[in-house]
């Protein structure tokens, strides 16, 4: 009996430190809820970051008062207790460190207009929203393509970068000439025959055209409350 009950004890004990070694500081995977500083404005952000059945770090962000909703992370990289991702849009990335128990995250907001402060508390489990995946692309819509918006503001000259992945997945990001050729990756890319439909969350546009006869992709480029006809054209000495 005093053996069985020393066993029990020890079996006990041995559970009781593993339990509590298992509680320790969770990890980053999480759904995270916080603020961004700006310059002119305190700003809301929500980040959610998990991992897929590949194991592999996948994300998503949303700026509720911009109306950014479920903009996927890029080039998510964990290091210990260190976390660092894209936005989307080119040298725009957000590095953050957990803190010691776990509930929070602070760090730097960095882009071409300078940096700002963010903090995110841990608020549950990752609600990660993936976009749809991109259909394949053909060799017809494949390469370097330009054009220009007539905005209400003037005239915006955009270039449209298609490619193929290695699983033949089409990939792609847009230029904006006119605002010092800041970069956006396009979130997804449909394209069925001579159709072609993309999205871009993080500036919640998306553009709906179809390849015609002389070779260009005749369209529409959707902005909140505004559409405009956008046309793109091969660049000169670009396939």
């Amino acid at each position: 009996m005093r053996l069985n009950l020393v066993s029990l004890l020890t079996a006990g004990l041995a559970l009781m430190s593993v339990g509590g070694f298992a509680q320790q500081t969770p990890g980053i995977a999480a759904h995270w809820e916080g603020t961004m500083q700006m310059p002119e404005k305190e700003m809301g952000i929500v980040v959610d970051l998990g991992r897929n059945p590949k194991g592999e770090w996948i994300g998503s962000f949303s700026i509720p008062s911009g109306e950014i909703i479920d903009a996927p992370l890029m080039d998510i990289s964990v290091k210990g207790a260190t976390v660092r991702f894209g936005l989307g849009v080119a040298k725009a990335f957000l590095e953050g460190t957990l803190s010691g128990d776990g509930n929070g995250l602070t760090g730097t907001a960095t882009s071409e207009r300078g940096t700002a402060p963010f903090q995110l508390k841990r608020s549950g489990e990752a609600r990660v929203k993936t976009p749809a995946p991109s259909t394949s692309l053909s060799k017809d819509f494949e390469g370097t393509w330009e054009g220009t918006l007539e905005a209400p503001g003037g005239p915006l000259h955009a270039i449209l970068k298609l490619a193929r992945a290695s699983d033949g997945a089409a990939t792609g990001t847009l230029i904006s000439v006119d605002e010092g050729g800041q970069e956006f990756a396009i979130t997804t890319i449909k394209q069925e025959d001579k159709q072609l439909e993309f999205e871009i969350r993080v500036i919640r546009s998306k553009y709906s055209g179809s390849l015609n006869g002389n070779g260009e992709i005749a369209g529409e480029y959707a902005l909140p409350q505004l559409n405009l006809p956008l046309v793109f054209k091969r660049q000169a000495g670009k396939q």
